[in-house]
């Protein structure tokens, strides 16, 4: 299976790039606009960038299927395992 790359046609984009696109959209509103916090008083920036200091975290080897994982948490188990049983019957993963 071949990996796609849906960015290589495109430039890498920088903070810099972004920021003046953000200030064209805001057409002269402060940027503090898009700044908030949450009811528990953390602050929540626009944009944040990756850690350059740790490695990326994969959610799956490359180049292998997907597989769509459904939690069960009923607390009779024979009604979890009805739910299993169709949500196996009728499970979207497919091995290619």
């Amino acid at each position: 299976m071949q990996a796609l790359d849906f960015a290589a046609g495109f430039a890498p984009g920088t903070q810099a790039d972004w920021q003046q696109l953000v200030e064209k959209a805001l057409k002269g509103a402060s940027f503090d606009r898009l700044r908030s916090v949450t009811d528990g008083g953390l602050p929540i920036e626009p944009l944040y960038s990756g850690r350059r200091d740790v490695a990326a975290v994969s959610g799956r080897p490359a180049a292998q299927p997907w597989t769509v994982v459904t939690r069960i948490a009923h607390p009779s188990p024979a009604v979890s395992n009805s739910m299993i049983l169709e949500d196996l019957d009728g499970a979207p993963t497919v091995s290619t």
